[in-house]
């Protein structure tokens, strides 16, 4: 993170606080990983997804949203594959901010939540970047085939919304 960065993120208050993930995530995570960077990232996906399991589609927007990974949309759902758009000032932050802005952990998160929530497994895959419009677009393919055996959490995670604190 450069002082620009640093300033822009801290003059803005829906970013703000987002200050510790990205210097983790966009600085320091790139420089530990090197090369293996995007690939460990979407398997890191993969296992908070398989740890924070999810009951629903809707839950998948809260979840992002909630732990700051942008606004999560499903714009289409096919037999084999559901198209995902990503969105937000985060989303356009780090697009603008990175020269290789990485959203593998937002891959292998959603390729996790939807192979659950389908009994199906499933994988992910950027199909698009704008970073002018600041959207990523996220294609989740999924097989016939069901979950490999000893992968299941044991409980769905259970989100706090507005809706359950009532």
């Amino acid at each position: 993170m450069n002082s620009k960065t640093y300033e822009q993120l801290r003059n803005d208050p829906d970013l703000e606080n987002l200050l510790g993930q990205t210097l983790l995530r966009d600085d320091l995570l790139v420089e530990i990983l090197g090369d293996e960077y995007h690939e460990i990232l979407y398997w890191a996906g993969k296992r908070l997804g398989r740890k924070y399991r999810l009951a629903n589609y809707e839950s998948l927007s809260v979840f992002f949203k909630q732990f700051g990974l942008g606004d999560l949309t499903l714009v289409k759902q096919g037999k084999n594959q559901l198209d995902f758009e990503l969105t937000g000032k985060i989303i356009e932050s780090r697009l603008l901010q990175n020269d290789d802005p990485d959203f593998q952990l937002e891959c292998g998160l959603l390729a996790q939540f939807v192979e659950y929530i389908l009994n199906r497994q499933s994988e992910a895959e950027i199909s698009k970047i704008n970073a002018k419009k600041g959207l990523v677009s996220i294609n989740v393919l999924t097989s016939s085939e069901p979950p490999l055996d000893g992968q299941e959490s044991d409980e769905i995670f259970k989100l706090i919304t507005e809706e359950t604190n009532e």
